[in-house]
């Protein structure tokens, strides 16, 4: 998602389907922690204990067993502005803000991150990164989690070795994206209302719908368009589950998550049985469609059948996401 991108509430470009039997596919990765910026202790509020979310049977549901719909944006800023120096967010992140997102119908908020910041690694200002960081984050999920907010954490900027994370590149870095959610897991655990969603538009093989992005996607390494070891999604749900963590996980395909046609093919294991398929939806992606391919299909239903029948209600530019409730 491009930075400042409006929206009005939104399925967040994110439909679920539940995973219980894990795939034999990819061989468990060791789960590396973060040796810097150790997360800060933080007890979450009472109100937001009692916000919950999970996986049953191919919906979400709260505490109480009700189907959840998961509506609203992303909240920009905290992917750059702590790598730039000039903060953590870009905008108010305080309770009058919080109100306004309630006020406009929303009931979730994506929140971006930066893995350096969050790590304290590769130069970002201390005042920016670290314990600073992951505390002014945990501040900010619980203030939305005490105003009945759910609150889905992304992977969003990230670089390998001792480069900037400036961007989002075209897949996550084994150097430290794995590390990064074996902290932010273990600072996020008791809170049952965080999703995480493990990476933001993943690219791999030159934004290809092939096997070879499929299979990177799942098990990273040596990948085509990726000019450094990628980190698979199935490490870094090791990583979430090594930290004790059972909250929702969200996977994305190829092509900037725009495609879900071989979701089930290629998802990761998962011991906890909560991970959930992510597809953000923009005219023309893929390519060679309208952008409406649905989730439809994780579901048993014929995707194309779900691409026709919304694929003339729901066309925006890039950059905005679509409504894709019924």
């Amino acid at each position: 998602m491009p930075r400042n991108a409006s929206s009005t509430p939104d399925d967040l470009g994110m439909n679920q389907v539940a995973t219980r039997t894990p795939s034999p596919s990819a061989s468990p990765n060791a789960t590396p922690t973060a040796t810097r910026g150790p997360a800060a202790s933080h007890t979450p509020s009472r109100t937001a204990v009692a916000l919950k979310v999970r996986v049953s049977g191919n919906h979400l549901v709260n505490g109480a067993g009700s189907t959840v719909r998961l509506l609203g944006a992303n909240r920009s800023g905290t992917q750059y502005a702590c790598l730039e120096g000039s903060g953590i967010f870009d905008g108010p992140s305080d309770s009058a803000s919080i109100a306004t997102m309630k006020a406009w119908g929303m009931t979730a908020v994506r929140v971006s991150l930066n893995e350096d910041c969050w790590l304290g690694i590769n130069g970002v200002p201390a005042a920016y990164s670290g314990a600073n960081y992951q505390a002014a984050i945990g501040g900010f999920v619980d203030r939305l989690n005490a105003a009945g907010l759910y609150v889905i954490l992304d992977l969003h900027s990230n670089a390998p070795g001792t480069a900037k994370a400036l961007d989002q590149k075209p897949m996550a870095d084994r150097d430290h994206s794995p590390a990064f959610w074996a902290g932010v897991a273990g600072h996020f655990k008791d809170r049952p209302a965080v999703v995480f969603d493990l990476y933001n538009e993943p690219y791999p093989d030159s934004n290809h719908n092939t096997t070879a992005a499929w299979t990177c996607i799942r098990d990273g390494g040596t990948c085509p368009g990726v000019p450094f070891t990628a980190a698979g999604s199935q490490e870094m749900v090791n990583a979430i589950r090594g930290a004790g963590a059972t909250n929702v996980v969200l996977v994305g395909g190829p092509q900037y998550a725009g495609v879900v046609d071989r979701w089930t093919e290629f998802k990761p294991a998962d011991p906890a049985g909560q991970l959930a398929a992510s597809i953000h939806i923009y005219y023309n992606n893929p390519a060679d469609g309208v952008g409406a391919v649905l989730s439809a299909v994780l579901l048993g239903r014929d995707h194309r059948a779900a691409q026709r029948n919304h694929a003339g209600r729901h066309r925006r530019g890039r950059g905005a996401r679509l409504r894709l409730g019924t």
